[in-house]
């Protein structure tokens, strides 16, 4: 067996004992097993799977991280991530969470455009100011 801790910028996702872990990088699937040699992989965006002490798979969403085996550990950071115990599951979680970030973006990018609008304008006067 080995230990899986897998954690985001906001909370631990998995922290478990597993049998088996597959990651997508950007040179393809890897699958780590116990005895499998200490490495340090990139995680691009993809769904990472594991096997968990009961034999049930399940799965992690994932956004770019890395990946840290050594020994029997295994430890995984991403910016963003969701746990399921089903792919069904997964993907609406997933579009829940789109849709939220989605939000949050438009809402940024709104207060951005103000800051940067009123920055132009201050910038403007000043500048009216010393031609004067």
């Amino acid at each position: 067996m080995m230990t899986l801790r897998v954690f985001s910028s906001v909370r631990f996702l998995v922290d478990e004992p597993v049998s088996k872990v597959t990651v997508e990088t950007p040179e393809g699937a890897y699958t780590l097993l116990p005895r499998h040699i200490d490495a340090v992989l990139t995680v691009v965006p993809s769904i990472l799977s594991f096997v968990n002490k009961n034999g049930d798979e399940e799965f992690v969403a994932l956004d770019d991280g890395i990946l840290v085996k050594q020994g029997t550990r295994v430890f995984v950071a991403s910016i963003k991530g969701v746990r399921s115990q089903d792919l069904g599951s997964l993907e609406i979680i997933l579009k829940d969470e789109i849709y939220t970030l989605s939000e949050r973006e438009k809402k940024s990018r709104t207060a951005l455009a103000i800051l940067e609008a009123n920055i132009l304008r201050k910038f403007q006067t000043q500048v009216r100011e010393l031609h004067e």
